[in-house]
């Protein structure tokens, strides 16, 4: 196969597969953009539906709330009307009360009381009935209301659905036309290049249009060559890497222990060096005691050499004085011969 046919056939095989890449990258895209479109859905879905409830539960319990103080009020309303009754059949204990005209009154006016007590009573209870009505109106509005919205709602959740899985089937035929396309590349070129050495169709063009190689297998020994060197390159750089972080760790950590037991060293150097002060201070101590008593003895030795040339002094004198006597003896001696 010439040259320029070699380069041609791999120029287009690396044109399908640039096609490939991008086709592949829209199928991809495409995916993650239906996954997130049916998952917001499906999270507004449920959050519109659980709003719905919500507002159908809030009147609902109004309209339970505006029940119960409806039966208290009737129960209040029968309990003040029996007792009524009671008081007008004079079944109330008056005993107490002896005059029969202030029973009178007595029962009258609280006969009385007991008639506003029924109408307030009444009143209550109709403003909580028009209440009652009121809210069940409301609550069976809101409730068809809500039909229609969980109705509305649930055709769209239908129709998004449909969208969804359209596209989802539409992305889908996509993938197997990208798949059945490079399949097609693998079977075409089968008898030119293996599809495991697609992704050395750059070094392998390289080689041939430099020359370097003539055949597709000259360069995909070149290639090879090329990967192992990287490999190797790769390999060595790592384990420089490796080795530098061992010496730099070990480095650190002789340093740590340098400057530990340099800590140590001076430590017990500048003990002994204190240790060597106080001695020093004390020879110096001892040393002025001795300076001390050697003058004093110095002084004591001043004093008798002084005390010996008075000595000598006086014997000189002496014995100077012993001559003169002498002489003089002699002197008068010699007279006295003459005489």
């Amino acid at each position: 196969m010439e040259k320029q046919d070699i380069l041609k056939k791999i120029i287009s095989i690396k044109s399908v597969l640039a096609y490939i890449d991008i086709k592949s990258s829209q199928y991809k895209s495409q995916k993650s953009n239906i996954t997130n479109l049916e998952k917001e859905f499906n999270d507004s879905y449920k959050n519109n539906f659980n709003g719905i409830g919500e507002k159908v539960r809030k009147e609902l319990d109004k309209v339970s709330r505006c029940e119960d103080r409806i039966l208290k009020l009737e129960k209040a309303l029968n309990n003040l009307k029996e007792e009524k009754i009671k008081i007008e059949k004079s079944q109330m204990d008056y005993s107490f009360i002896t005059n029969e005209q202030l029973k009178e009154r007595m029962k009258s006016k609280i006969l009385e009381e007991m008639d506003l007590n029924i109408q307030e009573c009444n009143k209550a209870l109709e403003k909580e009935k028009q209440k009652f009505e009121k809210y069940n109106d409301n609550a069976n509005n809101v409730n068809l209301s809500e039909k229609k919205c969980i109705e509305s709602l649930g055709e769209l959740n239908s129709k998004m659905n449909k969208i969804i899985s359209f596209k989802k089937k539409q992305n889908q035929i996509e993938g197997e036309k990208i798949n059945l396309v490079y399949e097609k590349l693998c079977a075409q070129n089968i008898d030119f290049i293996h599809y495991k050495d697609f992704d050395k169709l750059d070094y392998i063009y390289f080689y041939i249009e430099t020359g370097r190689a003539s055949t597709i297998m000259d360069a995909l020994n070149l290639v090879d060559l090329q990967i192992r060197h990287e490999e190797l390159v790769n390999v060595l750089k790592q384990a420089v890497a490796t080795i530098c972080f061992a010496i730099k760790t070990t480095g650190d950590k002789i340093c740590d222990e340098i400057s530990k037991y340099s800590n140590v060293l001076c430590e017990e150097l500048q003990g002994g060096f204190s240790k060597m002060d106080r001695s020093l201070d004390s020879l110096s101590s001892e040393l002025d005691s001795m300076n001390i008593h050697l003058d004093s003895i110095n002084k004591n030795q001043k004093e008798a050499i002084s005390t010996h040339e008075l000595t000598n002094s006086l014997i000189e004198e002496q014995n100077k004085t012993c001559e003169d006597m002498l002489k003089n003896y002699r002197y008068v001696n010699g007279l006295s011969g003459d005489l």
